[in-house]
């Protein structure tokens, strides 16, 4: 299995071609490069990588839409296992799967936070914890996971019902009282220490986060995540964790890519969503432990500082 790394050019100018290609008529030129030469490619043991010939404005042509199907299919053909790219998002989602980091981030999601509260001087027992719900199975699986340490823990949702079973086992296994609320206006959230987020909207969040809080985005939420950054700088926020793994550090989608090729119990959790808990010990007798927040480039070059 490998891992297939997918960029595209900053411009249609950087595109590398023949001489005389350069002076065909732009549509000529175009239908040059989707039959010959739609990407740059290089290849490792354990890596494939793809640039494909074209900008981020062009890709969305339905030409280069169909060609990129093409390409992942064959590298698929060729042992890709699992999709590696800034702009996964935009990429066809139904031949491969991308790694975003948010499923590795999510089983981690509070130890995560360790360094921020140490700063702090709050420990894990002292802290409180607040999963928002965004509606999905994903907050379950982080129940599952969360460290014996915790001691007051709090959930945002409007499905209350389904964590009534939740409430009554964390309760009856750690002596743990698990407090709901359907609104960030309500104390619990706002005296939260680590909120673990999977909300798509909720925005007001922002303005209710308790001061010098640590926030983790587990869904991919630009908006709110540029709204931290605008109004709250004493957040320590990021839509996912940095991982120290294999003697270096690695931003969360690289981690979880690794992840998913050398361990069969992640894989099973990253693909089906089973054994949360079984995942998450396997990864951590690999070695595998969260450092600090990672922060997506939202329209910032790479190699920036991720705070």
């Amino acid at each position: 299995m490998k891992i297939m790394e997918v960029d595209f050019l900053p411009s249609r100018q950087k595109r590398r071609l023949p001489f005389w290609a350069g002076l065909l008529p732009a549509n000529l030129r175009e239908r040059y490069v989707l039959r010959y030469r739609p990407a740059l490619w290089s290849k490792e043991e354990e890596r494939i990588r793809c640039i494909l010939q074209t900008d981020r404005e062009g890709y969305f042509s339905r030409a280069w839409r169909e060609k990129t199907k093409e390409l992942l299919e064959g590298a698929k053909g060729e042992g890709a296992a699992i999709v590696l790219s800034d702009l996964a998002a935009d990429l066809p989602q139904e031949i491969l799967p991308f790694a975003r980091g948010q499923k590795l981030s999510a089983l981690f999601g509070a130890e995560g936070a360790l360094p921020w509260l140490k700063r702090r001087g709050i420990r894990m027992e002292e802290a409180v914890f607040l999963l928002a719900d965004g509606g999905g199975p994903e907050i379950f699986h982080v129940l599952e996971t969360l460290p014996l340490e915790i001691g007051r823990l709090g959930i945002l949702t409007e499905r209350a019902g389904d964590f009534w079973p939740w409430q009554e086992r964390l309760l009856a296994e750690r002596g743990l009282a698990l407090e709901m609320t359907p609104s960030c206006g309500q104390d619990i959230f706002r005296q939260a220490d680590v909120v673990l987020s999977w909300q798509k909207g909720g925005s007001a969040m922002a303005y209710a986060l308790k001061k010098e809080a640590f926030f983790l985005d587990l869904a991919g939420n630009e908006a709110l995540c540029r709204r931290l950054a605008d109004v709250r700088p004493d957040v320590r926020w990021g839509s996912g964790l940095i991982f120290s793994w294999k003697g270096r550090k690695m931003e969360g989608p690289s981690a979880e890519a690794e992840a998913f090729l050398t361990s069969p119990a992640f894989r099973l959790f990253f693909s089906q969503g089973e054994r949360a808990a079984e995942a998450k010990e396997a990864l951590e007798e690999l070695g595998v432990f969260p450092i600090g927040p990672y922060r997506p480039h939202y329209g910032r070059k790479k190699g920036e500082n991720q705070g």
